[in-house]
């Protein structure tokens, strides 16, 4: 199974951050798309990092709470680990265990970039076939439906 595979279930859409832009705003975007990382640009929209929950965690361990209005520029991974759609899910697990990280931007043909990849999902895809692909493409949807409705059970009342 390859990398397009996987974004050809989950979609292609990348959410980004400008390196400039406040670990606050960071925390912000990834609660409100409920996602784990985000992908670092430019202006010129060039992927120039990745910016985890991890990293936000360690930034305010480090920081305190002033870290909020650090730039994220300061806290993101620079230069990170990329694949393309062409790798297959092996590989891709294969680098990401090494690398330990759980996040990685996916590169098109012209080496632009078209999708994000996590562990999690390609963990689960890298078991099935082709036949299965969409029975799991219907189960992680089932799932993320079913973490949206725990947390909204958690959520305080206002």
């Amino acid at each position: 199974m390859q990398v397009r595979h996987i974004l050809q279930g989950k979609g292609r859409e990348v959410v980004a951050i400008a390196s400039n832009a406040t670990i606050c705003d960071a925390a912000k975007m990834l609660t409100e798309k409920r996602i784990g990382a985000l992908v670092v640009q430019d202006s010129n929209g060039t992927l120039t990092g990745i910016i985890s929950e991890r990293d936000i965690v360690r930034a305010v361990a480090e920081g305190g709470a002033p870290a909020f209005g650090e730039q994220v520029g300061a806290h993101m991974t620079p230069k990170p680990e990329t694949c393309t759609e062409a790798d297959t899910v092996e590989s891709l697990m294969e680098v990401m265990t090494r690398g330990r990280f759980r996040h990685i931007p996916v590169l098109d043909e012209q080496l632009r970039l078209c999708g994000m990849i996590s562990k999690s999902r390609s963990c689960g895809a890298r078991h099935l076939g082709s036949a299965t692909r969409s029975a799991w493409t219907r189960i992680t949807s089932a799932r993320c439906g079913m973490r949206m409705a725990i947390r909204r059970c958690f959520m305080p009342i206002t």
